[in-house]
């Protein structure tokens, strides 16, 4: 195990060195200080010997703080290499570097460890770039999705340009991209492309002008930011001008409906404008409303039709509801545009069967109170009814008190 070796005495040099120094400015360490620091180096010491870097790391850092001890320094760059070592965090490795020139800049000529440290600046700096470069690359080969989208902004902004055609290149080429990364990626790939052709790369000018292409036929609305270059600017330019007599990408279909039991499901998907011919197939995604996961099924670009199996029907109650959604695919398997989401679905139901009772849907029906019903209130208004026609019966059969030999009869209507 390695170890930082400081003897008490050579703590004690150093912090005599350090009031010598400070008494230049007419500030001389205090006996508090003094102690201090000693502790904070001990303390340093006992950490990196158990390889507590980050411990080490503090203790020496507040004792080179109050002693201004350049030995010190040595040995932090001494703790942050290893602990580079350990972790494989880069931003420890410079760190060391860093502590290894601060002493190199401060230490006397003839500073034991100052050959040790020049070595150690020379070998982590060519450590830290080819790190530094493999990070890089390995960052670029696993980006993927809107994860690369975001760092391909951050590469463009760094003016990073090939580093991000290539990440856009690998987006592209890859499988099963959603919309919205695929929309995304053509819309960098044209400006990318267009600004490698300002810088002078001939070959991206065509590129741009592909990728605004279809940047165009999916998202019409496009618009370049108002600082893009001449090259970016020409190539959307002359996109625009290809398309202005063609319609961008459209798909349409026919919800179907309710639809019987046991039978297959054709849900008709025209594709009525499809400017560079990017699509390949039509998929519907299905599941019982609500039910997870959704399947699919597919069908040529030209069929007119997809199909959902009879068997996802079967055994079904009339009034069961299907969710579904569309999209219309590139060859890898991108959806170029999409018809409803998994979020946001059609929905078809199953036709009843002329004797089957309609499924109930929605929450469960509380009972109706006895004074909104129907029945009470009729009961009670056949009972008012007679009992005023008892009531009229009676009194018509009284003596009139203005004329008692006389009956009151009610007259007929």
């Amino acid at each position: 195990m390695r170890s930082i070796r400081c003897r008490s005495s050579a703590l004690l040099v150093c912090v005599l060195l350090a009031g010598a120094a400070r008494a230049q400015d007419a500030k001389q360490i205090t006996p508090e200080e003094e102690n201090k620091a000693r502790q904070a180096y001990i303390d340093g010491q006992t950490a990196y010997n158990i390889r507590k870097f980050e411990e080490a790391a503090k203790n020496f850092e507040q004792a080179y703080r109050i002693s201004k001890f350049e030995n010190i320094l040595y040995d932090l760059g001494q703790t942050y290499r290893l602990w580079f070592e350990e972790t494989k965090d880069l931003d420890k490795l410079k760190r060391a570097i860093e502590m290894y020139k601060a002493f190199l800049r401060d230490a006397k000529l003839t500073a034991r460890q100052r050959p040790n440290a020049e070595q150690r600046v020379k070998e982590l700096g060519e450590l830290l770039k080819s790190e530094t470069k493999r990070k890089h690359d390995e960052m670029l080969a696993k980006a993927s999705g809107a994860n690369a989208l975001f760092l391909v902004d951050k590469l463009i902004a760094d003016n990073e340009l090939a580093d991000a055609a290539t990440v856009l290149d690998r987006v592209l080429g890859s499988r099963a991209n959603p919309r919205d990364v695929l929309v995304g990626a053509f819309e960098r790939r044209g400006q990318v492309a267009g600004m490698l052709a300002q810088k002078g790369v001939k070959a991206e000018q065509q590129v741009a002008l592909e990728s605004f292409q279809r940047t165009l036929a999916l998202d019409p609305g496009f618009q370049l930011p108002e600082d893009a270059d001449k090259a970016t600017v020409a190539a959307y330019t002359d996109a625009r001008k290809m398309l202005k007599e063609k319609r961008p990408l459209a798909v349409t279909h026919v919800p179907p409906g309710d639809v019987p039991k046991n039978k297959p499901v054709k849900i008709p998907v025209t594709v009525e404008s499809d400017p560079f011919d990017m699509v390949t197939e039509l998929v519907v995604f299905y599941r019982r409303s609500g039910a997870g996961a959704f399947s699919q099924s597919r069908a040529a670009k030209s069929a007119g039709a997809v199909e959902i199996p009879a068997s996802i029907l079967t055994g079904m109650r009339g009034g069961t509801k299907i969710d579904y959604y569309l999209a219309a695919v590139d060859g890898n398997d991108n959806e170029l545009t999409t018809l409803g989401t998994a979020k946001e679905p059609f929905v078809f139901a199953v036709a009843l069967d002329p004797n089957e009772l309609p499924i109930v849907s929605g929450p469960a029906q509380k009972e109706t109170p006895t004074y909104k019903k129907w029945w009470p209130w009729t009961i009670l208004a056949v009972a008012v009814v007679a009992v005023g026609a008892g009531v009229g019966a009676y009194f018509a059969t009284r003596p009139s008190v203005d004329n008692p030999s006389n009956s009151f009869t009610v007259p007929s209507p």
